[in-house]
């Protein structure tokens, strides 16, 4: 673990990153727990989204994510699809960085509080930084299916 600073001012550098926004078309934070052998993994698996006529793209479209067999039972797919899309057409798909992302927050070592944060996210479905009503009628259709 690296430190930054003397005394009771240093972080520990890993504790630090975790709560550094990554700056995009909003604010996101980078949870930066995926080692080097897992991001090869998770671009492996990323890769595999594509069809060989695709691997020039930089993204996979929401359709391949959702084919995923962890978000296929999942009742917040599309949303969780949303939330992580850094997509500038707003179509849920996601970029590699974006899918890093997406597996960090899932991750058993992130925190409670990225988790909890991206959690309000996927809850917030109007994207207005409240839940409302709104947010929890659509919440329920979706545990319900309606």
């Amino acid at each position: 673990m690296f430190e930054v600073g003397e005394g009771d001012k240093s972080l520990q550098l890993q504790r630090f990153l975790q709560f550094v926004p990554v700056t995009g078309s909003r604010v996101r934070w980078h949870v930066p727990v995926i080692q080097v052998t897992g991001r090869l993994r998770a671009h492996k698996r990323f890769s595999e989204l594509l069809s060989k006529e695709d691997r020039n793209l930089t993204s996979v479209p929401m359709e391949k994510v959702l084919s995923l067999p962890e978000l296929k039972s999942k009742p917040f797919r599309k949303r969780i699809c949303h939330v992580f899309s850094t997509s500038d057409m707003k179509d849920g798909s996601l970029t590699f960085e974006d899918f890093l992302d997406l597996l960090s927050a899932f991750s058993d070592s992130a925190t409670l509080e990225i988790k909890s944060h991206y959690a309000f996210c996927i809850f917030d479905f109007d994207d207005d930084g409240t839940l409302d009503g709104g947010d929890l009628e659509k919440l329920v259709n979706c545990l319900t299916d309606s």
